[in-house]
C-alpha cells in the first residue's frame, strides 16, 4: 500500500492505483420545458487507471432517445416521462465507484407519483 490511504494501491509496475472521482458540470435540479434538449456532462477528476463512466436513471432504464458520448448524456426532446434522477457512475475497480446525481424537473408536469396520489385523494373527496 502507498501510505495509509486505503484508496491508493502500489502496482507491480510502480504506478499508484487510485479510486475514481468525478464532477457533474450541471445544476441540481435542472428545470426544463417540455421539448427542450438537455445535456448532462460528467467528467473524471481522478482515478488510476482511468475510470469508465456510466449513466443510470433511478426510475429504470434511460429514455430510448438518449444519446451517450463518453461522459455526456443528451436527451434531444425531453418529455414529462424523462423527468427524474440521473446519476453518473465512475468505476475503475479500485476502491468504491464514484457516483454523482442530478434531478431533472420538466415544467408543467407532476413529479413522479404525485399525480397518482392527487387523483386518489380527489377520488376520496368527491361526493357523487
Amino acid at each position: 500500500m502507498a501510505g495509509d490511504d486505503p484508496t491508493v494501491l502500489e502496482l507491480s509496475s510502480g504506478h499508484a492505483a487510485a479510486s475514481p472521482s468525478i464532477k457533474l458540470l450541471v445544476d441540481d435540479p435542472i428545470v426544463v420545458n417540455p421539448g427542450e434538449a438537455i445535456t448532462l456532462v460528467c467528467v473524471t477528476t481522478g482515478g488510476e487507471p482511468a475510470p469508465s463512466l456510466t449513466w443510470v436513471r433511478s426510475a429504470g432504464v434511460l429514455p430510448e432517445k438518449t444519446v451517450l458520448n463518453g461522459g455526456t448524456l443528451t436527451i434531444p426532446a425531453i418529455t414529462s416521462e424523462d423527468a427524474g434522477t440521473y446519476s453518473c457512475i465512475a468505476n475503475n475497480n479500485v476502491g468504491n465507484p464514484a457516483k454523482k446525481s442530478t434531478n431533472i424537473i420538466v415544467r408543467g408536469t407532476w413529479p413522479v407519483g404525485l399525480k397518482e396520489d392527487f387523483d386518489w385523494l380527489i377520488g376520496i373527496i368527491r361526493v357523487d
